[in-house]
């Protein structure tokens, strides 16, 4: 079953909405280490919205955390402009097609 609510588009800023399932799978963590995650008040994870009671993650916040942890544990300035720099390293190893097939033109800027 697909977990996507949601796909981003122009007028929606916020990407997907994800489910529980898919932010334990993205995060990587169990779902009572994702509870006291936005508990944490020195980096708190972004707390879910309710959708006809189910708990649903904004795509964006959960990205934005993200790249949050990476900044503040790697010590990047800009931890999305390395991601898209890994990506179009990707892109030379690689070529177009096979990076197209996995979603690699997620650096390619968007129109706006």
């Amino acid at each position: 079953m697909d977990e996507r609510i949601t796909q981003p588009g122009p007028l929606d800023p916020f990407g997907r909405l994800l489910s529980l399932r898919s932010v334990l799978d993205s995060v990587g963590v169990s779902k009572s280490s994702l509870y006291e995650m936005i508990k944490d008040p020195e980096s708190p994870f972004p707390g879910p919205i309710k959708i006809g009671g189910r708990s649903m993650w904004i795509e964006a916040d959960v990205i934005l955390w993200k790249a949050d942890v990476v900044r503040r544990n790697l010590g990047l300035s800009d931890p999305l402009g390395e991601y898209r720099l890994r990506l179009r390293a990707a892109e030379d190893m690689l070529g177009d097609e096979c990076l197209n097939s996995i979603g690699g033109n997620l650096h390619q800027p968007q129109a706006g």
